[in-house]
C-alpha cells in the first residue's frame, strides 16, 4: 500500500529536487555566505533592542500589558514582533535569541527568492552573473548587519525587495503578477509598520519607478495601496487596542524623547554612517560612469537616499538608522559589480573594485558592530545568585540589555532604563522651557522615578549603576527615598563603569 502512495509523490518530487540542484549558482553563493552569516551570530554581542525586545515579549506573554505595566517609546509592533519567537522557543526548548536568528534567516530567504522570481520572469537579471550577485546581496543582509541583526530595521530591508522589485519592474514597463503584487504590498507595508520612518525610502522608490517609466499610473498602483491598507489597519489597531500610547506615550515622546538629537554636523562627520554610504555612491558612480541612465540603479538609488532621509529625521545617528540607506547603497554596488559587461574590464581593474567593494563591507560591520559590551558582569552576577531579579541605574539601554538575558534573570523595572530622566535633563540643559513646559518635565521626571522606586520595593537579587560617563550612584544616594532602598545592598563587583550591588551578604 505504501508504494502505491508513494509512487507518484517520488515523481512529482524528483524533477523539482533536480531543478533546484541543477541550480549550482545558488548553492555555491549559500555556501559562501551562509556559514559565515551563521557563525557571526555566534561572535558579535547580543543586540540591546533585540534583548528588550524579546523581554517585553516575555512579559506580555506573562500577563503584562503595554504602555501600562510597561513604559516603552515604541509603537506595539516592536513589542509584539518577538512575541512568536518566544514562543516557538518555549516550545522547541531553544534560546529566543536562536528562533529569532533562524527566522530572520528565513524571512531574509524567501525574500531573496520572490524578489528573484520577480526579477527573472521580467527577464531583467539577464545581464548579471547570479551567483556573484546573489552571494553580494546575501552578504549585506545576512553578513554586514553584524550586532544589527534582527533589529526592526534590518528586517524591514528584507521585507522590502518584493516592493523595490516590483517597481523596477514596473519602470522597465513590465507588470508584476497579482501575487507578486500582494506580496510587494504586504511587505511595504510590514516594512512602515514595523519603522514608519522608513515610509520615506518607500515613497522615493516608487516616485523614482513612475518618473522612469514616465508613467504617473505607478504612484497609484495595486500594492501602494494594499501597504497603506496595511498601514492603516494597523493605525487602527492602535487606536482601539492601546489608546495609552496616543494619550501616554506620545506627549511623552515629543516632550523628552524627539528633542534629543545629534547636531547635523555631527551626523554627516561625526558618525560614520553617511561617509560610508556617500563613497559607496561615488564608487557606484564611477564603476557606472560611462553607462547611461539605468532605471535599476536609479531606484536603488532614490531608495537609498530616502531612506537616508529617515536616518536625518530621527536624528539619533545610532547604527541601525542608518542601515537601510546603506543597504541599498550597497546593493546598487554589487549589481554594477556583477554585470557581466564588467568582465570586459582589465583585471587589475577589477581586483581594484573588489579591493574598493572589501573596504566598504569590512567599514559597514564595523560600524554595524558597535556595541556596549558587559559580558566581564555575567559571571560575578551568576555567582550572585542564579537566575536573579535585576535592574539597573542608568540612563543606557545596554546596560541592562542583553545582560539581564546574560544571566537569565528577570528584569524588575517597567522601563529599559532611566531614558525619560536623562531625557528630561537634557531638555534643561538644551532648551529654554516655559513654566507650563517645565512643570510638565518635572511630572515625567517624578513618573520616572516612581517606576524606580516601585522597582526597588520589589528587593531586585542584584542592581548594576552606572559610574561613568554619568555617575547615577550620585544622582540615587542623592534622593532620600532611593538611598534608603538601597541600604540593604552591598558592593560585589567595581569596574570603571558601573557598580554591582547584590542585596545582603558582608
Amino acid at each position: 500500500m505504501s508504494s502505491i502512495v508513494s509512487e507518484p509523490l517520488f515523481r512529482r518530487t524528483m524533477p523539482l529536487v533536480h531543478a533546484l540542484l541543477k541550480q549550482r549558482e545558488i548553492w555555491l553563493a549559500l555556501v559562501a555566505v551562509l556559514p559565515l552569516a551563521v557563525l557571526l551570530r555566534h561572535a558579535v554581542v547580543a543586540n540591546t533592542d533585540v534583548s528588550w525586545g524579546i523581554t517585553m515579549a516575555e512579559k506580555v506573554l506573562a500577563g503584562a500589558w503595554p504602555y501600562v505595566d510597561f513604559i516603552e517609546p515604541n509603537p506595539p509592533s516592536y513589542i509584539y514582533l518577538y512575541v512568536l519567537p518566544v514562543i516557538i522557543a518555549r516550545l522547541t526548548g531553544l534560546s529566543p535569541e536562536l528562533v529569532l536568528d533562524c527566522l530572520v534567516f528565513i524571512v531574509s530567504g524567501i525574500s531573496l527568492w520572490v524578489s528573484g522570481r520577480i526579477l527573472l520572469r521580467a527577464k531583467l537579471l539577464e545581464r548579471f552573473e547570479s551567483a556573484k550577485l546573489l552571494a553580494l546581496v546575501m552578504t549585506v543582509l545576512a553578513v554586514l548587519p553584524a550586532q544589527t541583526f534582527a533589529e526592526r530595521e534590518h528586517i524591514a530591508v528584507a521585507l522590502f525587495l518584493p516592493m523595490l522589485s516590483v517597481m523596477v519592474v514596473r519602470a522597465a514597463g513590465g507588470k508584476p503578477s497579482w501575487s507578486d503584487i500582494v506580496v510587494a504590498g504586504v511587505g511595504a507595508g510590514a516594512m512602515i509598520v514595523l519603522k514608519p520612518h522608513l515610509a520615506l525610502g518607500l515613497a522615493a522608490t516608487i516616485a523614482m519607478a513612475a518618473w522612469s517609466a514616465r508613467s504617473w499610473a505607478i504612484l497609484v498602483a495595486v500594492e501602494n495601496w494594499i501597504a497603506f491598507a496595511l498601514v492603516a489597519a494597523y493605525g487602527a489597531a492602535i487606536a482601539l487596542v492601546f489608546p495609552q500610547f496616543l494619550s501616554e506615550i506620545v506627549p511623552l515622546l515629543r516632550a523628552i524623547y524627539l528633542p534629543v538629537r545629534r547636531s547635523l554636523p555631527d551626523l554627516i562627520i561625526g558618525r560614520p554612517a553617511i561617509p560610508i554610504w556617500i563613497i559607496t555612491l561615488v564608487a557606484l558612480a564611477l564603476l557606472r560612469r560611462s553607462e547611461r541612465y539605468d532605471r535599476l540603479y536609479g531606484i536603488l538609488v532614490a531608495a537609498s537616499v530616502g531612506f537616508a532621509g529617515s536616518y536625518f529625521v530621527q536624528g539619533k545617528g545610532w547604527p541601525y538608522h542608518s542601515y537601510p540607506m546603506v543597504a541599498m547603497g550597497l546593493i546598487a554596488l554589487a549589481c554594477a559589480m556583477s554585470e557581466r559587461r564588467a568582465q570586459a574590464r582589465t583585471p587589475l581593474e577589477r581586483g581594484g573594485w573588489a579591493v574598493v567593494a572589501g573596504a566598504l563591507a569590512a567599514a559597514t560591520l564595523t560600524w554595524m558592530n558597535v556595541a556596549n559590551s558587559l559580558t566581564s558582569l555575567v559571571a560575578p552576577i551568576r555567582q550572585i545568585k542564579p537566575h536573579p531579579t535585576l535592574l539597573a541605574i542608568t540612563h543606557d539601554i545596554s546596560v541592562g540589555h542583553p545582560l539581564v538575558r546574560q544571566v537569565e534573570g528577570t528584569w524588575v523595572l517597567g522601563a529599559p532604563c532611566l531614558w525619560v530622566t536623562s531625557g528630561a535633563l537634557w531638555s534643561r540643559a538644551h532648551e529654554t522651557l516655559s513654566p507650563e513646559e517645565s512643570a510638565e518635565i518635572d511630572r515625567y521626571i517624578a513618573a520616572d522615578r516612581a517606576l524606580m522606586i516601585d522597582a526597588l520595593r520589589r528587593n531586585p537579587d542584584v542592581i548594576v549603576i552606572q559610574k561613568e560617563p554619568a555617575d547615577w550612584e550620585k544622582w540615587a544616594r542623592a534622593d532620600a527615598e532611593i538611598a534608603a532602598l538601597l541600604k540593604p545592598y552591598r558592593e560585589a563587583v567595581t569596574i570603571p563603569e558601573m557598580l554591582v550591588l547584590r542585596r545582603g551578604g558582608s
